[in-house]
């Protein structure tokens, strides 16, 4: 059996929570696992890296030993989980600039919009 792929997420975010829950139910072929940034081995596996562990403002995908943020990420997740999520991966092809805008405009104000948990709602 192959590693899975690991989704690194702020796990006191509610968007983010929300977001997990979403992809576990769409994850068929069951390709990804669940890590908390805040957590000891979301600290291990992000070792090397500069990431504010208080105020995570990306999710992470880590994918055969190679980290991907923000809108890379996201987008390597919806192809991963296939069926019409895979079809918003060409979105890949604009600039990564234009794409992270969005996702930061988004992960800025998220605790605001969204909510905060005290405790991660998501563990694996």
């Amino acid at each position: 059996m192959t590693e899975k792929n690991i989704i690194l997420f702020d796990g006191f975010c509610k968007l983010c929570n929300r977001s997990i829950r979403f992809i576990k139910k769409h994850d068929k072929n069951e390709v990804f696992r669940f890590v908390a940034i805040q957590s000891e081995e979301g600290i291990r596996q992000t070792e090397g890296h500069e990431i504010n562990f208080d105020y995570p403002e990306s999710v992470i995908l880590i994918e055969e030993e190679n980290l991907y943020f923000k809108s890379d990420a996201a987008l390597r997740i919806f192809r991963k989980l296939g069926g019409v999520y895979k079809y918003f991966y060409p979105l890949i092809y604009i600039p990564g600039v234009i794409r992270d805008f969005f996702y930061n405009l988004i992960a800025r104000n998220r605790y605001r919009i969204f909510g905060k948990v005290e405790n991660c709602e998501i563990s694996e």
